[in-house]
């Protein structure tokens, strides 16, 4: 996507077509391409009310996209690394983890995230793994 954007690159055309369809933010940013001067032509080599165009485009977009219907799932499972190991012995982290919640301590991903300069998602992942 940083790519993308500084226009280094753009997605395949099957990708970008996939986005176009699920995303009201990029569909919108398309059609107000097309729907702007920018397909007839203009002489002016930075048209600005295309850019304007496509500026108010986006913005509708992100307007239309609902908080409520992003996929958006944390932790995900199958995000997780292939080469993670699953170990049957607790490591380190989840010997802290367990000692302190045996002393009558609260402790919960970000705190192990920021003592044990991990991801949250690999903090979340050793818990994830001492409920099991």
């Amino acid at each position: 996507m940083k790519h993308w954007l500084s226009g280094q690159h753009g997605p395949d055309a099957v990708y970008f077509l996939r986005l176009v369809v699920s995303s009201p933010v990029i569909r919108s940013f398309v059609l107000g391409l097309i729907e702007g001067p920018a397909s007839k032509g203009a002489a002016d080599p930075i048209d600005r009310y295309s850019l304007t165009a496509a500026k108010d485009a986006y913005v509708a977009g992100e307007a239309a996209l609902d908080p409520s219907d992003r996929k958006t799932q944390q932790n995900d499972p199958e995000d997780d690394p292939v080469n993670d190991p699953e170990k049957a012995e607790i490591n380190e982290r989840q010997h802290w983890f367990l000692t302190r919640i045996a002393e009558g301590g609260r402790c919960c991903a970000t705190e192990i995230m920021t003592t044990w300069k991990v991801s949250l998602k690999t903090a979340h992942r050793g818990i994830r793994g001492l409920q099991q």
